[in-house]
């Protein structure tokens, strides 16, 4: 590079814009330095939130760029789970490596379409991107790890394992949003003590734009057609097992016989959409129980809470969560990855057991029957986040940590 032109960053993210890991690569991209830093895009084809990328003038390196546009919205889930879609007719194991043979040769042909100077990856884990990388001749590596290593349940086959660790073996350094995920990943992947030089641990940055309550909650509960009344419970995320709902959903008839007004309200969208309908009515609390579907601004929801709730299985660092809290809303949720780094328990907010309805009910009725403990912690929620999840810090440590990679 010659001297003083600007770095080029090349970042890549393949998921499908909805989720936090997507607004973190948009967040990290609208701080970036342009006097420093200038910004490749790779992805496979158009995607409906590119047009997010080109308002943030980044440079778009597409392997399809004359592919079929896409709606400028979000399109619907699959009405399944993807991973019982009908498999091919080899057996799984040829099936896996020849497609994994297949998306490595493509993620190689289009890295090499525009050589960068350091390669972000926003996907780390089982995941070719950064091994592609590596072969297309990327001097600097870098991922950051956006989920726990339990994040897909099935996956513990031999060929998983060992796609993880050549993934994090292709790594000059990892950002990890939380020390537990730090952790966690060391140790799934048997890296060793001396890896954890290569891996910093950096929290997710909130905007303070999107801290700001636009209006009361009893104009949020007319715009989002909930009762005045009701206590109102939230939460975010797709409709996934990780997620946890199902256990939320068993909580509910022991909350409703202890605080008859609480309402239930989920955002998001998934393909276990029809299933958690169906458990909610067995239970007989379909009534208490809202789907609101995608929501393209969450505080449409969060203006409405007494109570954010996140009932994960798995989480490193839940982006809605964050965002309840620096609003001012008291949390509850499971006690797994980063979620501790959050909520500080008894402080501004609750935790409990993944998996266990009774605790997730427990916690429910304590804050739901304490007004004054509820205004309290979400007070100190909000100081938290604002104080521990600030994103100006978080663009200039990513920032400093460029510089660092590229200096050595």
């Amino acid at each position: 590079m010659a001297s003083g032109a600007r770095h080029t960053i090349g970042y890549f993210d393949d998921g499908s814009g909805h989720g936090g890991t997507t607004r973190y690569l948009l967040e990290l991209l609208t701080g970036l330095d342009r006097s420093i830093f200038h910004p490749v895009y790779y992805g496979f084809r158009p995607a409906w939130w590119h047009s997010k990328l080109v308002e943030r003038n980044v440079e778009i390196v597409l392997l399809e760029p004359d592919a079929p546009t896409v709606p400028s919205s979000p399109p619907a889930p699959p009405a399944t789970n993807p991973a019982k879609r009908k498999k091919p007719r080899l057996p799984k194991t040829v099936a896996w490596w020849l497609g994994l043979r297949h998306d490595m040769n493509d993620l190689v042909r289009l890295i090499e379409k525009r050589p960068v100077d350091l390669f972000h990856s926003n996907n780390a884990g089982a995941e070719p991107a950064p091994i592609a990388a590596r072969r297309a001749g990327i001097p600097r590596i870098l991922a950051t790890w956006h989920v726990e290593s339990d994040y897909d349940f099935g996956k513990t086959a031999f060929r998983y394992r060992w796609l993880e660790r050549r993934c994090m073996k292709s790594l000059d350094h990892a950002i990890a949003p939380a020390e537990h995920t730090k952790q966690d990943w060391i140790r799934r992947c048997s890296l060793g003590a001396a890896y954890e030089k290569r891996v910093t641990v950096m929290h997710y940055g909130v905007s303070e734009d999107r801290l700001v309550r636009r209006r009361s909650m009893a104009e949020a509960r007319t715009a989002m057609g909930l009762p005045q009344d009701a206590l109102v419970v939230g939460s975010l995320g797709r409709l996934e097992p990780a997620k946890g709902y199902e256990y939320l959903i068993q909580a509910i008839p022991a909350i409703l016989a202890r605080e008859p007004r609480a309402l239930f309200v989920i955002g998001g969208r998934g393909y276990l959409e029809e299933s958690l309908r169906q458990r909610a009515a067995e239970a007989g609390v379909e009534h208490a129980l809202r789907f609101i579907g995608f929501l393209p601004e969450i505080r449409d929801l969060l203006e409405c809470l007494d109570l954010y709730i996140q009932p994960s299985l798995c989480e490193v660092t839940p982006m809605s969560l964050l965002e309840a809290g620096g609003m001012c809303v008291p949390l509850a949720g499971s006690d797994v990855g980063g979620v501790s780094e959050i909520i500080l328990h008894d402080r501004n907010g609750l935790l409990f057991p993944p998996r266990d309805p009774e605790k997730i009910a427990a916690a429910t009725i304590a804050l739901l029957g304490d007004a004054p403990r509820r205004a309290a912690m979400g007070q100190a929620a909000r100081e938290w986040v604002r104080e521990s999840f600030n994103l100006p810090a978080m663009i200039g440590r990513t920032q400093a940590l460029y510089q660092e990679l590229l200096r050595r």
